[in-house]
């Protein structure tokens, strides 16, 4: 605000349009930043799916080595590690600063405006554990849900290759080719068996 010569304060117009637009220049990274974050969990979740439905039914053969088992769990552990620490913690952080600068560039221009008192001081805060937080919390627990769902599916069918019976429709197949067909004594033929005349 400034100061005229009577003593009223006049509105400060470019102050108040470059904290608009850097306010908006915040939510827009935070916008951004959700929808690659989107991306990544729907790739990673979709791709444990594909990984967990071809082990079940028998598409892809694993080996049965204990080797291999303690293999495929470090490295689904370390995938969900990396998934949290590297960049679900650090998309949380910038998400989280990007969002109070942006509370707090609007702040400034209701209080430039005088139509209320700024709710808070801008102090920038280290963001609690992203886990605390529910959209957060709920993308870790599903990623880890589907990994385990994964790496169980792997010692659970992978180690059969796909045949027959395993589904209802394969069981219905069998049935139809173990039938033999009847051995029945051929037809007649009306013609042959009509007396001569």
């Amino acid at each position: 605000m400034v100061a005229d010569n009577l003593g009223k304060t006049a509105i400060d117009k470019n102050r108040i349009d470059t904290l608009l637009r850097l306010a908006d220049f915040s939510w827009r990274d935070v916008d951004t930043r959700r929808s690659y974050e989107w991306k990544i969990n729907f790739g990673l979740w979709g791709a444990f799916g594909l990984l967990a439905g071809a082990s079940l039914r028998g598409d892809i053969q694993w080996p049965r080595s204990p080797l291999f088992i303690w293999i495929t769990a470090a490295i689904l552990i370390l995938v969900c590690l990396v998934y949290i620490f590297g960049w679900i913690r650090g998309l949380y952080e910038r998400q989280t600063r990007n969002q109070a600068h942006a509370h707090h560039y609007l702040d400034m221009v209701e209080e430039e405006l005088q139509i209320s008192t700024p709710r808070r001081k801008f102090q920038p805060q280290k963001p609690r554990w992203p886990l605390f937080n529910w959209s957060v919390g709920s993308q870790i627990v599903i990623t880890v849900l589907l990994a385990a769902l994964a790496f169980f599916s792997i010692l659970e069918g992978g180690g059969h290759p796909r045949s027959l019976n395993n589904t209802a429709a394969d069981k219905v197949l069998v049935q139809i080719e173990d039938h033999r067909p009847c051995e029945c004594k051929p037809a007649v033929n009306v013609e042959e068996t009509r007396p001569a005349k």
